[in-house]
């Protein structure tokens, strides 16, 4: 288990660097993204990133060790968050123990709006609501 979420933190900062770099990037460049060397974690990172910044992204590929000379082109998906589900994440992300109504304020958003937005995460993967609210390694990711 504690490998397990150290390998994940790991993706997390790569990810989160990753980012950094395509968003320093004039928007007017094309962004081509390629998974293929390094190890998995960094691999996964990269990924994950692409689909957290698919709009800036034109390609995603992949160079499968048995055929050096292919090239695998992978489908662009995203996180698509909705701006109200964003300030969710990031309330999340940063309130530890505050509570429902004072999230809800805090993003500005109606408590049935906050709920809904809540029930939509949740069910994607994105926060667990057992003990608290929580962002999953998703949400940490998928949120940048």
């Amino acid at each position: 288990m504690v490998q397990i979420y150290l390998i994940m933190r790991m993706v997390e900062r790569i990810a989160r660097k990753c980012v950094e770099i395509i968003d320093m990037q004039p928007s007017k460049d094309e962004i081509f993204v390629n998974i293929t060397a390094g190890r998995k974690t960094k691999a996964l990172g990269l990924l994950f990133v692409a689909y957290a910044r698919s709009s800036r992204v034109s390609k995603i590929a992949y160079n499968p060790e048995d055929d050096k000379n292919s090239v695998v082109y992978l489908p662009k998906m995203s996180f698509k968050f909705t701006e109200s589900q964003k300030k969710v994440l990031d309330v999340i992300d940063s309130s530890d123990g505050l509570s429902l109504v004072a999230m809800s304020e805090k993003c500005g958003l109606s408590r049935a709006m906050f709920y809904r937005c809540v029930d939509d995460l949740r069910d994607g993967g994105f926060i667990v609501t057992d003990d608290g609210f929580k962002l999953t390694d998703a949400g940490k990711i998928g949120g940048l």
